[in-house]
């Protein structure tokens, strides 16, 4: 960028600041009397505006008078077509009123026809300081001195204390001091433990202790914190510059020097170098103490890990393992291979886990799911894991780390569950294509022995007729007893053939239907017997429910055709209602008839069941066993208890997503 040798380097270090960081770039345009400014010269010179955008006669007026002859003259005796370039120094008025020094460097890249400047563009540099400081190039030779001496006692591998007195040392030759002193801290609190001294000097005396701690001294550190940067304190007798050095993992630390001579800002941005170099010894001693501390609680987490685990550097040598890695791969002591290439221990790897290897290497990071393996003996095994990328303290990648797993019993066990499965799976299909073999049987059978059934009926019936005269009183009984078992097989057919139905029916379409409205059309069907007997049916609190209409007409059908055959000598009451719960509607059909006993509860739902004679009671035994089968269909239970007045009770548990919560007016 066309910069001279000469103060680039010394800029640097004189000012302790980079030119980088004041350097503002412009491009002229002298045809269009314009000249276009970064924001940083924008706001640098004292222009009327803060503008990129100037004209070029501001630019001018900004030039000290004793300089712009010689820029003039420069850009019309040196500047020319063979040699564009632009490279010299002028002043300039800074907005602060003050004269800034700036090293111009830049190129002409327009001519007119009589080889006249017309376009240009460079950068400006402020060196300012650079020229103040150009005269005293003894001292900026000895803060370089003092540098090189700090960075060889670096190299030199010297102890953190030694080091640090070395740089005290630097700070008092520098600065013409007496004494100075590090102060340490490891709280965000720096007075709970700010006089934790890391190093002290004193020209005058190489006791440690004789940096005395006044009143006035005191006072000056505790009002430090505060500033949480550096603070002048300047009096007769003795001055003292603190400087506020912040270190990794929110550690602090403080420099003191005391002398007799004033201190200014000047001086501390001389000294800036200096203690740039001092935070970085400090803060390489941080990070290497965490270094070490977080090595030993991985070294100590990773051994206690109950599985194979180790921990690599970029050129795969081992730094952590666990017991579980030693002991699986029949490892020795840590001194054996800690260090070492774990290709010097595996040297037979495979290829393709080199591979992979390289590609977490490279920041991937690998899972392997469950994988079969072979042994040396030839034995297989299975394993998973999961080869991850680790990254240092700077977030530069460290190496990797691998875990894995011997999970043999688990694949077994899942390939046993499976092959269960399979079979259960068979199993069941050979299941259902009996059931639908015995339900399709079922069905034929009832459907096909009604038409038979009908004609020995029938012809009974005609025989009876004819020759009812020519028959004695036995027998017309014996008769009678005929056509009544035809009717009882009849009846036994049917509730068989509906029995068979109720699955086939569960495929239909399911509806929301209003048990309010279901129950009033069966009570119509028994509407004549209820007026008969004097009964009635109370409906209330009854929910509207998904489900397949014939069935659930069927289901209720059945339950209060039941509370009818088994009413006791009371007026029959039949009460029909719901009550709902978090997770189900409990819907009861409660009467007021002979009841059940207890220990019938569970089996009276069994098919063919039944608690009386049947010249008591009429009825195939299949009743109850429907209900139940249409209940189970709908994914519910149904249950009888006994009424405390007498009479049974039964229980229907629906999930309630198979209902609508509103209840429906009745």
């Amino acid at each position: 960028m066309f910069i001279k040798k000469e103060y680039s380097e010394e800029c640097l270090y004189t000012t302790g600041e980079s030119p980088c960081l004041e350097t503002g770039f412009f491009e002229w345009d002298i045809s269009k009397d314009q000249i276009t400014l970064c924001p940083y010269l924008a706001e640098k010179l004292s222009f009327k505006t803060i503008s990129t955008i100037q004209n070029y006669s501001s630019w001018l007026k900004l030039i000290h008078p004793k300089d712009i002859e010689l820029f003039e003259n420069y850009l019309k005796e040196n500047v020319t077509k063979d040699n564009p370039y632009i490279s010299l120094e002028w002043r300039q008025l800074g907005r602060d009123k003050k004269w800034h020094w700036f090293g111009v460097r830049g190129k002409v890249t327009q001519f007119d026809s009589n080889d006249a400047p017309i376009h240009s563009f460079g950068i400006c540099i402020e060196i300012s300081k650079y020229k103040e400081n150009i005269t005293n190039s003894t001292q900026a030779q000895l803060l370089i001195s003092e540098l090189n001496h700090i960075n060889n006692s670096q190299k030199n591998n010297g102890s953190l204390e030694s080091i640090c007195t070395e740089v005290l040392k630097s700070f008092n030759k520098l600065t013409k001091s007496s004494n100075s002193v590090l102060l340490f801290s490891t709280f965000e609190n720096l007075t709970a433990n700010l006089k934790n001294k890391l190093s002290t000097f004193s020209f005058n005396d190489k006791d440690t202790d004789s940096f005395e701690w006044s009143t006035e001294k005191n006072e000056f550190i505790k009002n430090f914190p505060v500033t949480r940067n550096k603070l002048i304190q300047n009096n007769n007798e003795t001055s003292l510059l603190g400087v506020h050095l912040n270190l990794p993992f929110n550690h602090h630390a403080m420099l003191i020097i005391e002398r007799k001579e004033a201190f200014n800002e000047e001086v501390i941005d001389f000294l800036n170098p200096l203690i740039n170099a001092l935070t970085d010894i400090l803060s390489v001693n941080k990070f290497e103490e965490k270094r070490k501390e977080l090595e030993s609680t991985i070294d100590f987490f990773i051994k206690q890990v109950p599985a194979p685990v180790a921990m690599f550097d970029c050129k795969m040598h081992h730094k952590f393992v666990s017991e579980e890695w030693r002991r699986t791969n029949n490892l020795g002591e840590p001194h054996e291979f800690i260090n070492k290439s774990y290709y010097e221990i595996y040297p037979e790897e495979p290829t393709i886990w080199k591979e992979n290897y390289q590609k977490v290497l490279a920041g991937e990071t690998i899972i392997w799911k469950p994988t079969k393996n072979t042994d040396k003996l030839g034995e297989t095994y299975w394993t998973e894991g999961v080869i991850a990328p680790w990254y240092t303290l700077d977030g530069s990648l460290g190496g990797m780390i691998m875990y894995y797993n011997d999970v043999t019993k688990r694949i077994e066990q899942e390939h046993t569950l499976i092959n269960t499965l399979k079979n259960l799976n068979q199993t069941n299909e050979l299941l259902k294509k009996s059931n639908e073999y015995l339900e399709s049987f079922g069905y034929v059978c009832s459907h096909d022995l009604k038409e038979p059934l009908r004609n020995v009926a029938n012809y009974i019936q005609l025989l009876f007729n004819k020759y009812k005269n020519d028959f004695d009183e036995t027998s017309v009984t014996y008769m009678h007893y005929v056509l009544k078992g035809i009717t009882r097989m009849k009846t036994l057919i049917d509730d068989i053939l509906l029995y068979s139905k109720v699955i086939k029916q569960t495929d239909r379409k399911k509806e929301f239907l209003n048990l309010n409205n279901v129950i009033k059309d069966v009570k119509r069907d028994f509407s004549y017997q209820l007026i008969e007997m004097g009964g009635q049916i109370k409906i209330y609190n009854l929910p509207t429910i998904k489900a397949e209409s014939v069935q659930i007409n069927q289901l209720f059908m059945n339950l209060i055709s039941n509370a009818i055959k088994f009413k006791s000598e009371k007026p029959l009451i039949i009460e029909i209602f719901g009550i709902e719960d978090d997770s189900f509607w409990e819907i009861h059909v409660s009467d007021n008839g002979i009841g059940i006993d207890e220990s019938y509860h569970k089996s009276i739902f069994q098919a063919f069941k039944r608690l009386n004679s049947r010249h008591t009671y009429e009825g195939s035994g299949l009743g109850l066993s429907i209900c139940q089968k249409i209940v189970e269909a709908h994914e519910g239970t149904i249950m009888v208890q006994s009424n405390p007045t007498g009479g049974c009770d039964f229980v229907i548990r629906i999930p309630k997503i198979f209902c609508n919560s509103q209840i429906m007016p009745s």
